[in-house]
């Protein structure tokens, strides 16, 4: 097994690996492997070494055992210690004959896809490192991917993605994320995020602190004015100002 991430196949592959996989129905127990392994291929993603009897101990595989210590033993699709657990479902197209969890946008798809989580989540926790993602995917149409940076019991919509669900139609859109799920999961935390954009706005405040302190002879005028224009921005993103208003407001002055 190689643990390294490979190159990028071109844009073109993918499309066609997309419009393929489009297509797909049937159930998906007879889907889930090719479709995972040609998504690594394609994405460069390192992929699990071959099964051995000492597989239970292997912290990259197929079909993770999870038992809870009961006759009651499930297995994970795909697991990563640390990384990811991945459940796979197969949803069918909507006008179609329902196949597999049901047609895709009905309450029975959507209560696959809910149970698939729970079911994914309680995989999660039955392991012993915990994997920082969860995801869900209805083989050919989408992703849903959760996230829990903290170590806690429960796996949450992974905010960075902007929507829970990633639509494989748009997969070209999140290579980068995908790969940094599978070998650096933690550089995703929201919070590394958050703290860089506050070490850059700390920066840029005191810039133009600066600059305005040459032109203002009192330092506390200069502190108000900035408090008061972080307020403002504050409040037209909790919409207790109308949004944008504000931001238009320093747009038409920056015209003047």
């Amino acid at each position: 097994m190689s643990t390294a991430l490979r190159p990028v196949k071109s844009n073109a592959e993918i499309e066609t690996f997309i419009q393929r996989w489009a297509a797909s129905e049937a159930s998906e127990a007879r889907n889930s492997h090719s479709f995972l392994n040609e998504l690594m291929d394609l994405l460069g993603l390192p992929t699990p070494p071959p099964a051995s009897r000492s597989e239970e101990s292997t912290d990259y595989r197929w079909e993770k055992n999870n038992s809870d210590g009961t006759s009651n033993t499930k297995r994970a699709d795909l697991y990563k210690s640390g990384c990811f657990v991945i459940e796979c479902k197969q949803g069918s197209h909507p006008g179609k004959p329902a196949r597999g969890h049901g047609e895709r946008g009905k309450p029975k798809w959507s209560g696959a896809m809910y149970d698939a989580h729970h079911q994914a989540q309680a995989y999660a926790n039955n392991v012993e490192h915990k994997p920082v993602f969860v995801v869900i995917c209805d083989i050919g149409y989408c992703f849903d991917i959760y996230s829990n940076f903290d170590g806690s019991m429960v796996w949450t919509p992974f905010a960075s993605t902007g929507v829970r669900r990633i639509l494989f139609a748009d997969l070209l859109q999140h290579v980068e994320l995908f790969r940094a799920i599978w070998t650096s999961p933690a550089s995703l935390d929201p919070a590394l995020h958050q703290a860089k954009v506050t070490t850059a706005v700390a920066a840029t405040l005191a810039k133009l602190s600066k600059q305005l302190e040459t032109e203002v002879s009192s330092k506390e005028a200069v502190s108000q004015f900035l408090m008061r224009c972080i307020f403002a921005m504050f409040a037209e993103d909790v919409e207790l100002l109308p949004r944008g208003m504000f931001s238009k407001l320093l747009a038409d002055w920056s015209k003047e």
